[in-house]
């Protein structure tokens, strides 16, 4: 593998775990939101990353391959005066879990950093290449 195709699959890794990361955020923004505009709770966003290969065994990036939207069911409170609620006095939440969104949050933040310390890895390699051939 060449010094490019390593800076650039280490790039591409760390766009799609930055677009991951921000899709996380909006989600944990959103977590107590009734209402999305439409009329319906926030439903909690997923990105889906997949490999995008030169052949079957030659890896060249990751890429965000699309955005989800998870339709579980948020969760429902009593709240009879809230000017969302329901026939019975009940308010539909997002069903946006704060601590799964964090526990999502550490995993890109984790797979981020490991490719920042791949790049520094392949440019100390490399210039300890080039000091070997200098002599």
């Amino acid at each position: 593998m060449r010094i490019r195709d390593i800076f650039g699959l280490s790039g591409s890794a760390m766009k799609a775990q930055s677009t991951r990361m921000r899709v996380i955020a909006e989600n944990v923004a959103n977590t107590e939101t009734v209402d999305n505009g439409t009329g319906a709770p926030y439903q909690r966003k997923l990105t889906v990353l997949q490999a995008k290969l030169a052949n079957r065994a030659d890896l060249r990036s990751v890429q965000v391959g699309r955005i989800v939207t998870d339709r579980t069911a948020g969760i429902k409170k009593h709240e009879p005066g809230h000017p969302k609620a329901d026939e019975n006095g009940y308010v539909s939440y997002s069903n946006v879990n704060p601590i799964v969104e964090m526990s999502d949050l550490r995993d890109a933040d984790r797979s981020y950093r490991a490719n920042i310390q791949v790049v520094d890895t392949a440019k100390r390699l490399f210039r300890n290449a080039i000091e070997l051939m200098k002599g």
